[in-house]
């Protein structure tokens, strides 16, 4: 057999496997969910002949306080300030300005 073959013969085997690794987990599952329906109506006829209701679980614990708030600084960075003042006061609005002299209405629609 060559190695293609081979390597194809591995893959088939393996899935093979994992469908019936798939499958008896699935009957796992459904014996045990089936076992679990047949102890609650077996609870609940039970409890029927005692005539009270078995008590509902506690509820859940709150969830926790958010965590505080962090305060936003209100100034604005120089950074920024010095970039607005550079590239878009400086570069930005003046070609935006001459761009819409030249340029078609539905263009400078776009840019803005």
């Amino acid at each position: 057999m060559s190695s293609s073959a081979q390597g194809l013969y591995s893959l088939a085997t393996l899935i093979k496997r994992l469908e019936a690794i798939t499958s008896r987990l699935e009957d796992v599952e459904d014996s045990r969910s089936a076992g679990h329906l047949k102890r609650q109506s077996t609870s609940t006829v039970t409890s029927a002949a005692v005539a009270e209701t078995p008590s509902a679980p506690p509820p859940p614990p709150p969830p926790p306080p958010p965590p505080p708030a962090i305060e936003v600084q209100s100034a604005v960075p120089r950074a920024v300030t010095v970039y607005d003042e550079i590239v878009i006061e400086g570069k930005l609005k003046p070609f935006l300005e001459i761009n819409k002299a030249i340029a078609p209405p539905p263009l400078n629609e776009q840019v803005i």
